[in-house]
């Protein structure tokens, strides 16, 4: 990145994760600690088992 509009776009493109999380309360305490990143975007996608969030890869 040599110039100030490639970090600015850097800014503004959803940071994807994949959470693969088997209780339902950690996964919810979670999501909500990242939708509080106010400062930055994410797209949270979750998975109960390692097989799914194999499969979620392979499909990305």
């Amino acid at each position: 990145m040599n110039n100030l509009s490639d970090v600015s776009n850097l800014n503004s493109e959803a940071i994807k994760v994949l959470l693969i999380e088997d209780n339902p309360g950690d996964a919810r305490l979670i999501r909500e600690i990242i939708a509080d990143a106010s400062s930055t975007r994410f797209e949270l996608t979750h998975t109960e088992r390692p097989s799914e969030g194999l499969r979620c890869l392979r499909e990305e």
